[in-house]
């Protein structure tokens, strides 16, 4: 199989869910293209109520009668949006005659796996990238379709700032991609080349998200946004209560400080506290919040330490985190 080609589309089926399925499905109805939706038990709930949702827990016979009892395959794509189930060959080849597309937000094969944009934000990795890719029995492993890519704004440093833009360039893309394919375009596939691959595993901010504060300055920066909004954000001690630090900046207006100084809080300004790195630089934070949410930075007191102790961040670094159809781990 050399190129990918729906000659007469006339319905998407979506298998998963997303959290912008409203743009998404619009775009179809913009085409005048047809839809459905299937999901699995622990995905079902995060559709609005209007929307008509099948909901299976496995792939299993019931739902390769339902596809074959309502879809002309010829006539359908069908699209992988996050889904939590592991699609075999007897799915994605003999029922779905190769026509099971993935989107992915990565330049594949670096970054597949499911570690969102977390591990970008910790690596400084700023191109945002639109890819489509047929689904194989590998891990985000088939022959790319289509791809496009751009640059995230400067403002976009978080999680949810980056997530925001790259949902609005997945819409734009999504219709773009639909339109070709109902319009009989042929697209060429590119193998993908494994030897230049990464995988990136999910993250969980409560298990994985500690603060190791012997990490110079700007490390520190990428990690502590990586874990920012729209998550709960990223950990360490004060006073031996656990605290979450968000909306931080670097800082290199203080005089020059010593390795030993890290975490040590040197000032506090009622709305924000500047904190030592281990190198030149200090950190402005002005969020640090209880695991109740409530933000404490104005009762920070100066000469307090923020610390995370080895064991803690021995655990955050071997634990795994786990999503499947029944499960559902706070990120």
């Amino acid at each position: 199989m050399t190129s990918f080609a729906i000659h007469r589309l006339r319905h998407v089926v979506f298998l998963g869910a997303a959290p912008n399925i409203e743009e998404i499905v619009g775009a179809l109805v913009d085409l005048d293209i047809e839809y459905s939706l299937i999901t699995s038990p622990s995905q079902a709930s995060s559709f609005p109520e209007e929307y008509s949702v099948r909901v299976f827990e496995k792939l299993d016979n019931s739902f390769i009668s339902f596809i074959k009892s309502n879809y002309c395959i010829e006539e359908t794509l069908f699209v992988s949006l996050a889904a939590r189930w592991i699609f075999k060959s007897e799915i994605f080849a003999d029922l779905m005659n190769n026509q099971l597309v993935n989107f992915h937000g990565t330049r594949l094969p670096l970054d597949s796996g499911g570690g969102g944009f977390s591990w970008r934000i910790m690596r400084g990795d700023r191109i945002d990238n639109q890819l489509v890719h047929l689904i194989d029995s590998g891990v985000d492993t088939g022959d790319i379709i289509y791809t496009k890519t751009s640059i995230f704004p400067k403002h976009c440093i978080t999680p949810r700032g980056i997530e925001e833009y790259h949902r609005a360039q997945f819409t734009k893309f999504f219709h773009e991609f639909c339109m070709k394919v109902k319009d009989g375009h042929s697209f060429k596939l590119m193998p993908q080349q494994s030897y230049l691959g990464s995988y990136m595993p999910r993250l969980s901010t409560l298990n994985n998200g500690y603060i190791d504060w012997s990490l110079n300055s700007d490390q520190l920066i990428r990690f502590i946004d990586a874990f920012d909004d729209h998550y709960p954000g990223a950990l360490t001690l004060l006073n031996g209560t656990l605290v979450h630090l968000k909306n931080v900046q670097r800082h290199g207006g203080e005089i020059t400080g010593h390795p030993f100084m890290r975490g040590l809080v040197i000032r506090n300004e009622k709305d924000w506290i500047v904190i030592r790195t281990s190198d030149e630089f200090c950190l402005i934070v002005e969020n640090v919040h209880t695991s109740d949410g409530v933000n404490i930075v104005s009762k920070v007191r100066v000469g307090d330490r923020l610390f995370t102790p080895p064991e803690m961040l021995n655990s955050s670094l071997g634990y795994r985190a786990k999503f499947g159809p029944k499960t559902r781990e706070i990120y």
